[in-house]
Parts: C-alpha cells; structure tokens; sequence
C-alpha cells in the first residue's frame, strides 16, 4: 500500500467513502419521496407509468451503486488491498450521487422559473398572448360600437325620409301656389286651376309610390332595429371578455384558461364577420 492519500488503497479515502456516502443517501431518499409525489399528481395513466418507471429505475441503480460503494469502502478498510478501478467507481458514484441531489431539485426550481418567465411573457409582455387578446378584444369592442352607430344613423335617416314624404303631401299646394304665383298672364280661375291640376298629379304619384316605400321603411326598421339588439349583445360580450382578460393579465392564467380565452375571441369575431352590413340599401 502507497503512502499517496490518493491512492486507492488509503484507508482515509475509503472511510472519508463510508461517511459521505450516508450523508448523500438521506437527500437522495427524501428527493425520490417528493419526485414520486411529484409523477404521482399526473391525470395521464401512461405518462404516471412512464414517469414513475424512469425516475424508478434511475433512483434504483443510484441506491444499488451507492450500497455497493459504501459496501466496499467498510471492506477496504477493514481488508485493504483495493484495485485502483475500484478507486474510480467510488468517485463516480460519488458525483453521480452529489448530481442527482443537487440536479433534481434545481431542476425543479428551474422549471417553475421557465414557467414563471413563460407567465410574465404571456401575461404582462405587451407582446404577451394574454396582451394581444386584450387588445384584440377592445378593437372588437371598438368595431361593434362603430357598426351600432352607423345602424343608429340608417335609423334616423329612414325616420327622416320617411317624415319627408309624409310632410311632401301637405307642402304640395303651397309649393304649387308658389310657382303659379310667379308665372304672369294668369287669372285667378286659371291660376288655382293649375295649381290644382299640378296637387293632383303630384298627389297620384305619391299615394302609388307609399306602399313601396312604406315597405321599405318598415323593413329597415325592422332591420336596423334587430342590428341594435345584435350590436348591444355583442358589445356586452366583448365587454365582458376585456374585463376578463384585464384581470387575468394582473392574477395570471394557465395555458388551458388562454386557449378558452383565444377561442372566445375568434368566436366573437367570427359573429362579427358574419354580422350583415348596417349600410343603407
């Protein structure tokens, strides 16, 4: 046996073997108990199995190689003469040991850190999914207000020309009057005779065009007043769905509430595309 405290045959370096190979089982164990915790939360019947089997067999032949280590550091001390390949095991099992318990839970910490950055990327990021849905809804918003206000004003153009070819009628003889007034060489009886003559062809016309008219009048009223309820659904909704992803941007949203709040908005969307135009005819 060599005097080198590195040899493989130093009692020291097989008892300072023996002590940390203890001292890395007990982490080792408590780590295997929450990894097995861990695989033992998943829904999915396969991914449990799979998981539970590669932690399983890892943790195994870790356990197997460190009670072999540990083993054969208590026999060369009491024995010696070791080969140096048992020297280089000893090490390898060692660091291997020291990885997994420090790997593990910095593993673990490291992917609620991905899944944090993951978060604020999403969520806070003006380039964030969560972001871009907020946006995307207010524009929403913004459209359907656009859309109710132009119905609002097809309304009002309608019960303005509406009004206009009630009152046309009354305004006839006045207007005819007018005009008679102005043409010179008539007398009295020729002059109301014309005007009379010019109200009752003008009258015939309007009484033939009103039920055209009066149709489509009521027809865009009808209209435009159901674009109204349509229009007043709809800006609730979106609303709603804004409020919704405001909130969500400040508490967070997992991966499952962004993708019902991404189909939210295309649905919203895609009831706005197929809204029917609110210009008039």
């Amino acid at each position: 046996m060599t005097n080198d405290p590195s040899s493989a045959g130093d009692p020291a370096f097989w008892g300072a073997v023996a002590q940390i190979i203890p001292v890395l089982a007990i982490p080792l164990v408590l780590e295997a108990r929450l990894v097995a915790q861990r695989v033992s939360r998943s829904k999915d019947e396969f991914s449990r199995r799979f998981r539970r089997a590669r932690w399983g067999v890892l943790f195994a032949v870790l356990g197997i190689a460190m009670a072999a280590v540990e083993i054969g550091a208590l026999w060369f001390i009491l024995f010696g003469s070791p080969d140096y390949p048992a020297h280089l095991a000893a090490v390898a099992v060692i660091v291997l040991a020291l990885l997994a318990v420090f790997m593990i839970p910095l593993a673990a910490v490291t992917t609620t850190l991905l899944a944090d950055i993951v978060w604020v990327m999403q969520a806070r990021l003006p380039w964030g999914q969560l972001r871009r849905l907020h946006r995307k809804a207010l524009h929403l918003a913004d459209q359907l207000r656009v859309g109710r206000r132009e119905n609002r004003s097809r309304r009002l153009d309608a019960l303005m020309g509406h009004a206009d070819h009630l009152l046309m009628e009354r305004s006839l003889k006045r207007f005819a009057e007018t005009l008679a007034s102005k043409l010179p060489g008539l007398s009295a009886y020729e002059r109301a005779d014309l005007v009379q003559g010019a109200v009752t062809a003008a009258s015939g016309r309007i009484q033939r065009e009103r039920p055209a008219l009066d149709a489509q009048w009521e027809r865009i009223m009808r209209d435009t007043a159901e674009l109204e309820q349509i229009y007043g659904v709809g800006i609730e909704a979106v609303d709603k769905l804004a409020a919704k992803l405001s909130e969500r941007i400040v508490t967070g949203a997992s991966a499952d509430e962004i993708e019902s709040l991404r189909l939210e908005s295309n649905r919203a969307m895609a009831v706005l595309d197929g809204m029917p135009s609110a210009s008039p005819d």
